[in-house]
């Protein structure tokens, strides 16, 4: 399992992972304002990757590329980024899966999805899949939304605070407390 930790706001990251025969490989990935964040594995026979990242972008830009590359056959990827902007904050989130022709029978996931949390921030993301055959599994989305007014009526009807209420929706978003992240117990 390997965790990777980005707060520089004006720096990049570049990591790349080799998965030979049979390995695993389960990253978590937290960036809280790298300008650029790129992760980029290859995975060779019966490889599994799985990427749970997320983002918490506050007056800053970032660009996020996720890239995953099927070399040989039965291999497995599964990307899954959350992230949250705020304050004027820029991000743009990519995942690439690339199966090559060798990758027979090999799957690639990717769900890409964003929360905006003001009216002067965006979020634009791209998920992309390269199929070189046509024995694999593939499946990739990308959202974006904000939350709305008719939840924080409701919370605030039960007594919780408009602040209150926005940290338990964006908890919710990240998904905290279902044990996947860190060492993805």
């Amino acid at each position: 399992n390997v965790i990777l930790y980005s707060d520089s706001k004006f720096g990049w990251n570049n990591v790349e992972f080799f998965l030979e025969q049979s390995s695993n490989v389960i990253v978590s990935e937290i960036v809280f304002g790298a300008k650029l964040f790129h992760v980029n594995a290859n995975l060779e026979k019966d490889a599994k990757y799985d990427l749970k990242s997320a983002y918490f972008l506050k007056e800053s830009e970032s660009y996020i590329l996720n890239k995953v590359v099927h070399i040989e056959e039965n291999s497995v990827s599964n990307i899954d980024v959350s992230g949250a902007v705020t304050q004027n904050s820029k991000v743009i989130s990519e995942g690439f899966a690339n199966i090559l022709r060798s990758a027979v029978k090999s799957s690639a996931n990717q769900n890409l999805k964003g929360l905006i949390l003001d009216n002067t921030s965006s979020i634009s993301g791209e998920p992309t899949l390269k199929i070189d055959n046509s024995q694999v599994k593939c499946s990739h989305g990308f959202s974006v939304s904000q939350i709305s007014e008719e939840i924080l009526f409701y919370m605030g009807s039960r007594g919780i605070s408009k602040e209150d209420a926005i940290w338990l929706v964006v908890g919710g978003f990240f998904e905290f407390g279902d044990g996947r992240w860190g060492t993805g117990d």
